[in-house]
């Protein structure tokens, strides 16, 4: 173990892979199914045929540009374990402070027992829906998303957190696949990561980034808040009266957001969380 270990740090750095040596460990771990520590408590431990083969193919995998995520095929949001493929973008740590501000908020206003209703628009991979179904026991989610295979991607993650009794997920574009629904006024919240990288800074992007996860999830062509507007006037009429609104936004985003949401939509108790990097990172409001 300890052998096969070296050699795939001392390759991935030979390469000028970022951190070598931690990305290494994920691997083996993957592979072997034991915890990073557990690597050490078995350093003895000589890898099958198979497993070297394996080994091999993560590490091709990653020098070519592939991200970890989408090589072991996993990845941890919020204490919870989701699938992670190119069917939709991986999940990033800054979206836990999105998911984090909803939980808190209806936890201070004493409503987090409630049968809460929740739109989550984008759900990608599904980590905010399942998430928010998972930590707010009663709640019932509504997810939607442009893409079928994200879909079916949340639809596994439901399914290995075991929330999928409470998550429905409709196929389409922001709201367009809650027309002739009957849902006006009925979301105690709406929360959404939508899109938000400008196509102008699609070149500058990692490479990881830009030749692996997929762009109609992550570009938004010329207005970095083009996709929060369309929602927040949208979602007017699918929030509840003292309906909260949570949206995560772009590095310096957030004034223009709050803004528009303030001047030209009437939402109400408006504010801006940072993120775990300090980055102004989520916009919340009330529909009044």
């Amino acid at each position: 173990m300890l052998t096969a270990l070296n050699f795939a740090t001392s390759l991935l750095k030979e390469k000028n892979i970022p951190n070598p040596r931690s990305t290494s460990e994920l691997f083996l771990s993957s592979i072997l199914n034991l915890k990073r520590v557990d690597l050490y408590l078995n350093k003895e431990k000589i890898l099958s045929d198979k497993e070297r083969e394996k080994l091999d193919s993560f590490l091709e995998q990653r020098i070519s540009g592939a991200p970890i995520q989408y090589i072991t095929k996993s990845t941890g949001f919020y204490g919870l374990e989701f699938k992670t493929d190119p069917r939709a973008m991986i999940p990033r740590p800054e979206t836990e402070t999105l998911v984090s501000e909803v939980i808190k908020h209806f936890k201070k206003i004493k409503r987090e027992s409630d049968a809460l209703k929740i739109a989550d628009i984008g759900t990608g991979s599904g980590v905010i829906a399942i998430t928010l179904a998972f930590e707010l026991k009663k709640s019932l989610v509504y997810a939607t998303d442009i893409s079928k295979d994200a879909l079916d991607l949340a639809s596994e993650n439901a399914k290995i957190n075991e929330v999928e009794k409470r998550i429905e997920y409709f196929l389409g574009n922001i709201f367009g696949p809650f027309d002739n629904r009957n849902l006006g006024n009925s979301f105690d919240c709406i929360v959404s990561n939508p899109p938000y990288v400008r196509d102008s800074d699609f070149e500058n992007l990692d490479k990881e980034i830009k030749d692996f996860e997929p762009e109609a999830a992550f570009l938004c062509g010329d207005d970095g808040i083009n996709f929060h507007k369309k929602i927040a006037e949208d979602g007017i009429k699918y929030l509840k009266e003292g309906g909260l609104l949570a949206l995560e936004v772009a590095l310096d985003d957030d004034e223009k957001l709050v803004e528009f949401l303030s001047s030209v939509l009437s939402y109400h108790n408006l504010r801006v969380v940072k993120d775990l990097a300090g980055i102004r990172r989520v916009v919340l409001g009330v529909k009044f």
